[in-house]
C-alpha cells in the first residue's frame, strides 16, 4: 500500500524570520529607490514610516500578534494610497514578494500562541 507523502513545513521561527527579511529589503529598496530617484520628492518629516515598519517588523519577529497584522495591512494601505492617491500603478511585485512571505510569517505567529496554548492547558504532573 502507498502511504501519501507528508506536508513539509518550515518551521516557525524560520517563517516568521523570513517574513522580517522581506518586510526589511521591499521596505528598504522601496525607500532607497524613492531617495534616489527623488520621485515622488521626499519631505523628511514624513518619514514616520521608517519608525512604524521598523516597529512592526521587531513586534513580527518577537511574535506579536498584532504586529502580524498590522505589518502586512500596512503594506496594502500604502498600495491602495500610491494607486488610488498617487494616481500610480500598484506595486505588483513587491505585493507578491511580501503577500507570500508575510502571509506565512502572520500565520506562523498565530500557529506559535496556538501551540503554547496547547502546552500551558495540557496535562500537568503533579
Amino acid at each position: 500500500m502507498i502511504q501519501p507523502m507528508p506536508v513539509l513545513r518550515a518551521p516557525i521561527d524560520q517563517r516568521i524570520r523570513y517574513a522580517c527579511w522581506a518586510a526589511v529589503i521591499i521596505f528598504g529598496a522601496s525607500l532607497f529607490t524613492q531617495l534616489w530617484r527623488g520621485d515622488p520628492p521626499v519631505a523628511w518629516p514624513i518619514l514616520w514610516d521608517v519608525g512604524l515598519v521598523a516597529l512592526l517588523t521587531y513586534g513580527l519577529y518577537r511574535k506579536n500578534r498584532v504586529a502580524a497584522v498590522g505589518l502586512p495591512a500596512y503594506f496594502v494601505a500604502g498600495a491602495l494610497w500610491q494607486l488610488f492617491g498617487l494616481h500610480r500603478g500598484a506595486p505588483l511585485g513587491t505585493l507578491i514578494i511580501l503577500g507570500f512571505f508575510l502571509w506565512r510569517g502572520a500565520a506562523a505567529v498565530f500557529e506559535y500562541h496556538g501551540e503554547q496554548r496547547a502546552h500551558a492547558s495540557g496535562p500537568h504532573a503533579a
